[in-house]
Formats: structure tokens, C-alpha cells, sequence
């Protein structure tokens, strides 16, 4: 049994309006029906929204996946790409031990030429001075040989010789003298060339050459002075030599130290007009007779 909502009056299920009030009775069964049809909406949204989030959660979870995937290969791409850079490293250090051997041994090839071309220049000057001083001595010989002539020569009708003059043997002091005459007429050459070069190396190259000259003088009248002075003598002089070879490299390396070039291929041309005058300290030591 039913109750009406508006009398209080009980009625069966199937009636549609109160007997005693006349209230309809249909309505009450719609909204129970009502009830129904939110409580399953309620639920179809539920379903609905759980399976949204199952859906999310999944995806959620598909997306974890793949950016954790994505992680690794950068992660392994980042790796070979070091490990790339370190190979890349490793080949260029190699290289570069290889050009540096290269460039060495290059360096050495060129210091062995430059050597051999100032040995050759040495040997070409010594040559061109032994020509000159050979030239000399055979005009000195024929001037001697026409004196004596001139000096022993028979009058007409006389074969009585004439006395003349005796000669006499150089010293050493006279040798080298003459044998500077040939030394200066050279080294004014290279003088002359070296102002009217175009360009600094061109100057340098010839400043080389002048000291190239000097030095092998310097040497072989050091020769002659070990020969010719007395051993006490000789071992002071070797003091004093030491000294000027040293403020010579000092003035060699100063020279250069403020000089922003490759100087390579005349390293003692600064010192040119230095041996020169030690040449002729040298020659003072010489002995006179």
C-alpha cells in the first residue's frame, strides 16, 4: 500500500488518483522512476570518468615510457658523440705529434742546408782570397824579379853585375797586412751591395757574408798566432778571445731579441763589422819580424 502525500490516504500501487482527496497518484511513481535515471547517470558519469582516467593514467604512463626511452638515446647519442670528440682528440693529438716530427725533421733538413751553404760560401771565399793573394804574390815576385834586374843589370860592354839589395822574408805581421788589402776590397763589395739592397733579408744576407769573410780570417790568423807566439803569451790572448766571443753572442742575441723576423739564414750577420775589428786587434798581435 501507497500513501497519498497530500491527505495521508492509502491507496493500491495501480490507482491513479486518491480516493478520498483526488490527488493524483502517477507523479509519485515518476519521480521514484527519476531517482533511477540520476543514480544511473551518476554511474554511466563515474564509469565514464573512471575510464577517462584509466585512459589517462595509461597514457601517462605510454608517455613516461617514451620519454624515459627518448632519455637513453639521448643519453647514448650524447656518448658517442664524446666518445666521437675523444676519438677526434686522440687523432688530432697523433697529428699533430706527426706534423710536429714532420716540422722538426724539416727544420733540421734546413739548419744541414743553411750549414752546408755557409761551409760552401767559406770555402768560396777562402778560395777567391788564396786566388787573390797567389795574383799578388806572383806580381810581387815579377816586381822583385825586374828590380833585381834593374839592380844587377850589365852596362854595355861590362859583364860585371851590378851589386843591388838582398831579399828579405816577410813577417808575419807584414803577411797578414798584405793579406787584408784583398779582405777590404771584398768586404767594401758587400758593403756597397747590402746598402743598395731592396729589402731587410737582402742587407742581412750580405751582412752574412761579411762575417762569413771575417771569421775565416779570424780563424786561420789564430792558426798562424798559436804557431807564432810563445805559449804564455798564447794563453792569455785565449782568455781575451773567450771574453770577445761571449760579448759577441751577447750582442748577436740582443740584436735579434728586438727583431721580429726569421733569421735563420743569417744568424751572426749583427756580428760582422765586431770580427772585423777583431781581426785587426789580432793582427797587432802578430809578430813583426
Amino acid at each position: 500500500m501507497k500513501v497519498c502525500k497530500k491527505c495521508g490516504a492509502r491507496y493500491d500501487g495501480d490507482q491513479k488518483f486518491c480516493k478520498v482527496c483526488g490527488e493524483p497518484l502517477v507523479e509519485e511513481k515518476k519521480k521514484s522512476n527519476l531517482w533511477i535515471f540520476i543514480l544511473i547517470g551518476i554511474l554511466a558519469v563515474a564509469l565514464i570518468s573512471g575510464s577517462i582516467a584509466a585512459v589517462k593514467i595509461y597514457e601517462n604512463k605510454k608517455q613516461g615510457e617514451r620519454e624515459r626511452e627518448e632519455e637513453e638515446i639521448r643519453e647514448q647519442e650524447e656518448e658517442a658523440v664524446e666518445e666521437a670528440k675523444e676519438e677526434k682528440k686522440k687523432e688530432g693529438k697523433e697529428e699533430k705529434e706527426d706534423t710536429e716530427e714532420t716540422e722538426q725533421s724539416e727544420e733540421e733538413k734546413k739548419k744541414e742546408e743553411e750549414k752546408k751553404k755557409e761551409e760552401e760560401e767559406q770555402a768560396e771565399l777562402l778560395k777567391k782570397y788564396e786566388e787573390q793573394e797567389a795574383a799578388q804574390a806572383k806580381e810581387e815576385e815579377e816586381e822583385a824579379r825586374a828590380s833585381a834586374e834593374t839592380n844587377t843589370g850589365v852596362s854595355a860592354g861590362n859583364t860585371t853585375p851590378v851589386s843591388g839589395t838582398m831579399s828579405k822574408t816577410s813577417s808575419l805581421y807584414d803577411s797578414w797586412k798584405n793579406r787584408l788589402v784583398n779582405a777590404e776590397n771584398t768586404d767594401a763589395q758587400l758593403v756597397s751591395q747590402s746598402s743598395s739592397a731592396s729589402d731587410f733579408n737582402g742587407r742581412m744576407s750580405k751582412q752574412q757574408e761579411r762575417y762569413n769573410l771575417w771569421d775565416a780570417l779570424l780563424n786561420e790568423m789564430w792558426q798562424d798566432l798559436k804557431k807564432a807566439l810563445p805559449e804564455s803569451t798564447m794563453e792569455q790572448l785565449t782568455d781575451e778571445q773567450v771574453d770577445w766571443i761571449h760579448e759577441k753572442e751577447a750582442t748577436v742575441s740582443s740584436y735579434w731579441s728586438a727583431q721580429n723576423v726569421d733569421y735563420s739564414a743569417f744568424p751572426n750577420a749583427p756580428a760582422a763589422d765586431t770580427t772585423r775589428e777583431r781581426v785587426y786587434y789580432l793582427l797587432n798581435m802578430c809578430p813583426m819580424n
